[in-house]
């Protein structure tokens, strides 16, 4: 081992990353300058830096400056999150926005992204989805939201922190807070940075991407600084967010751009939990919307105390956009609530996102929850068929044992007369709604590759409850991708070539019984018609 060439090779490494240079810029090592950001109480103050050196690409695509704060309160507090965006001069011009630090380090250091750059987000389309370390701050907090949240939008590196909020318009000049709001209603949240530059009623920020999304219509939100809270990891102010005073037009690689006064696209969010309901306006982004939902319908059940009860709820969701409605019941236990719904209905939302061809536009969404105090559930613990083996045209008596959660088994018994079944084995199959259409998409019955089977699909769950009787043969037939073939009949052998199948069994029979409960799982026997004498 060769310590002095493996030290070489990280002294290299570091260089090209960095890359320092000092010529070729009208700003020079040991120039001076000052940022001006809120620190307490909403007012804005100054704090002196001294140039250490411009960074040509620290790995976003762009130069910045390196800089070293000298005032004593920066020194003591570090740089804080959410002084993103500060503006910042240098002989008495500005230079551009303090958009970057580290944990940890011992001298207040940060980088500038330079405000031409920033002058370019009027112009970028497509999406970066670079993200920043965001601060999410939010006015709900409980003791497991954190590790809810975190595991929810661990993809956009936000961390939650406390916030307060209020009805006012904050001042709108370089310096003072501004922000993107998620959510606002009866739960506030919003990721908040600083005002770089405004200009006439456009206003440019954050010196650093939010969400990376590219062209965005998403809230722009005013704010003021309470306190700026010292940490040994990295300082962030703690602010109150304001009224809603523009949109975000552009989340970029290096920063926001918004229009002052102008109306976003926002998405209404109604639930009501038994005579609670809770109001709610979502920022409107397939990338954002799905995981709001998410955190609205734990807010609102947390706050009804949803999930401290044994029992069941009925879910019913309605959605609307300009082409379509959708109108979906379901089941659910308290005693797993709000995270069994929770994931149903995230499955919902993001699918109307993100597997359309065309882009949907949702207007709105409205989510009741109603409490049965009787737990209306039953897994489907046993099947028989009687008899075992019999003639075609018979009757068969199914006998299904059910168990209810603490509480004792139950029997019921359906007659069915499944006709037309050839000779030979079968399979018996009770199961609910769910399981049910697991089962018809699993073997090429049912299809929906496009938004509109999907719709379909959602808009035929019944208000009442089923049981679904399903019988397949014993032959199986092959799925290739997603066609079936009936009884292994491939008339196009080459296709067995390109593709390796699925195979099934054979659906050879179906119909449903109402029942008075919500069946869980799957409960299957055995058969044999014999040949006619």
């Amino acid at each position: 081992f060769d310590r002095r060439n493996y030290s070489m090779k990280i002294f290299i490494l570091i260089i090209c990353f960095f890359s320092l240079s000092l010529s070729g810029n009208t700003v020079y090592k040991g120039d001076k300058g000052f940022m001006i950001t809120e620190f307490e109480d909403g007012l804005l103050d100054t704090f002196d830096f001294i140039v250490k050196g411009h960074i040509k690409d620290a790995g976003n695509g762009f130069p910045s400056l390196l800089v070293e704060f000298t005032d004593s309160i920066i020194r003591e507090c570090g740089i804080a999150a959410g002084m993103s965006g500060s503006p910042s001069y240098i002989n008495g011009e500005l230079y551009g926005a303090l958009s970057s630090t580290w944990a940890f380090i011992k001298k207040p250091m940060g980088n500038i992204t330079p405000i031409e750059e920033m002058y370019k987000l009027r112009k970028i389309e497509g999406s970066s989805r670079q993200f920043s370390k965001n601060k999410l701050y939010i006015n709900f907090r409980p003791p497991d939201f954190s590790a809810f949240t975190d595991s929810l939008l661990k993809e956009f590196q936000i961390d939650i922190v406390s916030a307060n909020t209020s009805n006012k318009t904050y001042p709108l000049t370089p310096g003072h807070l501004i922000g993107i709001s998620l959510i606002q209603g009866d739960m506030n949240a919003a990721v908040m940075g600083t005002i770089t530059e405004r200009r006439g009623n456009e206003i440019f920020a954050f010196g650093h991407p939010a969400f990376g999304l590219g062209s965005v219509s998403l809230p722009m939100v005013s704010g003021k600084t309470i306190t700026t809270v010292s940490s040994n990891f990295i300082s962030f102010k703690l602010p109150e967010m304001g009224n809603i005073v523009g949109t975000v037009k552009k989340d970029g690689y290096c920063g926001i751009y918004g229009i002052l006064d102008e109306k976003p696209d926002t998405l209404p969010l109604e639930i009501s939990v038994n005579n609670a309901k809770f109001n709610y306006i979502l920022a409107n982004s397939p990338d954002l919307t799905p995981f709001l939902f998410l955190m609205c319908i734990y807010h609102s059940s947390y706050k009804a105390f949803l999930q401290d009860k044994l029992g069941g709820f009925k879910a019913n969701i309605n959605i609307k956009s300009d082409s379509f409605t959708i109108n979906f019941h379901a089941y659910y236990t308290r005693r797993e609530a709000p995270h069994n719904i929770i994931y149903d209905m995230y499955d919902i939302v993001s699918y109307l996102n993100y597997n359309s061809d065309n882009k949907i536009h949702i207007n709105n969404i409205k989510l009741s929850l109603s409490t049965i105090n009787d737990d209306p559930f039953r897994t489907i613990n046993k099947v028989s068929v009687v008899p075992i083996k019999t003639y075609n045209k018979s009757e068969f008596i199914i006998d299904i044992n059910l168990k209810k959660y603490r509480g004792d088994n139950a029997n019921i018994k359906l007659s069915v007369k499944p006709r037309r079944l050839k000779p030979g084995n079968y399979k018996l199959k009770i199961l609910g709604r769910g399981d049910y259409i697991s089962l018809l998409k699993n073997s090429g019955k049912l299809k929906y590759e496009n938004i509109e089977d999907y719709i379909n699909i959602l808009n035929s769950a019944p208000k009442d409850n089923y049981l679904y009787i399903i019988i397949t043969a014993d032959k199986r037939m092959p799925i290739i991708s997603d066609k079936s073939y009936p009884y292994m009949s491939i008339k196009d052998k080459s296709i067995l070539k390109k593709t390796t199948p699925k195979y099934v069994n054979t659906i050879v029979y179906h119909d449903s019984v109402k029942a008075n409960f919500v069946p869980i799982g799957i409960g299957q026997s055995t058969f044999e018609i014999l040949e006619e004498k």
